[in-house]
């Protein structure tokens, strides 16, 4: 079996905490990390306005780390003080938001426009952000377009809807994740890759229970996928320990055949 392991939902908020965990997850398996960067999560602390946090998501970078762009806010815009909200959402939109996600399932059932122009905020922040770095590197050396941090794909907010391939494509998003696949967009390859993921609404419960984590590490290729309050269970770190123990890690860049 070989996993996937990202960590979701990261913002200036809460780094040094991932940070912190990043070293400890080191220390149990060293395998491939993809970080999940939220460019202004619940519309505060625009990444672009913190150095810190911009030199250590470069640090990873440069480490290995796949980063990839999730979402805008991770928050329904109609929900954000002040937003003028003028995008059209589906029954289903607002059903899956209010009854299973807690309002951050930023882009399901939107429409077509809104759900573009959510997308090009985010990735414009994020090329804000190494537009920055790159700034404050030429300070001291002459800028270098390979000192630019990869953008490695897109997964939508709680994997619940999404921009389109044509939208993705547009912002030259190479690699999708959805729930239970993952795809080249250049390429039109897709893997089959369920979740392995905790309620930590739910003391720490993961998501189908032991029956689906035995299924799941007989598959071929699965992901792990933590968000910053699993850390806080030791339960849930006996359950990830035991998990990367019992296959190899992956990275994103290797799944797909180079055509």
């Amino acid at each position: 079996m070989r996993f996937l392991l990202s960590i979701h939902d990261i913002w200036p908020g809460n780094y040094l905490e991932v940070a912190e965990n990043l070293t400890r997850l080191r220390r149990i398996k060293k395998a491939p990390i993809a970080l999940l960067v939220v460019p202004k999560y619940h519309d505060q602390m625009p990444i672009q306005d913190h150095d810190d946090f911009i030199h250590w998501i470069k640090s990873e970078s440069e480490l290995g780390s796949e980063i990839f762009l999730h979402g805008y806010r991770h928050l329904m815009p109609e929900k954000v003080e002040g937003e003028e909200f003028k995008g059209r959402r589906t029954a289903w939109g607002k059903w899956i938001n209010k009854k299973w996600v807690n309002e951050e399932a930023e882009f399901c059932g939107l429409d077509s426009e809104t759900s573009g122009k959510l997308l090009g905020l985010g990735c414009e922040a994020f090329k804000s952000l190494m537009k920055k770095e790159n700034q404050n590197r030429s300070q001291i050396q002459s800028q270098n377009k390979n000192e630019m941090i990869p953008l490695a794909g897109f997964v939508a907010p709680t994997w619940h809807g999404a921009p389109s391939i044509l939208q993705l494509k547009n912002q030259d998003i190479v690699i999708f994740e959805k729930r239970f696949s993952i795809h080249h967009l250049k390429s039109g390859q897709k893997v089959f890759a369920p979740p392995i993921a905790w309620n930590f609404d739910k003391e720490n419960s993961l998501f189908g229970g032991n029956l689906w984590l035995k299924i799941a590490q007989a598959l071929p290729l699965i992901k792990i996928a933590l968000h910053p309050p699993d850390f806080h269970s030791e339960e849930t770190w006996k359950t990830l320990e035991k998990i990367l123990h019992s296959g190899e890690g992956a990275a994103y860049r290797t799944l797909f055949k180079q055509l």
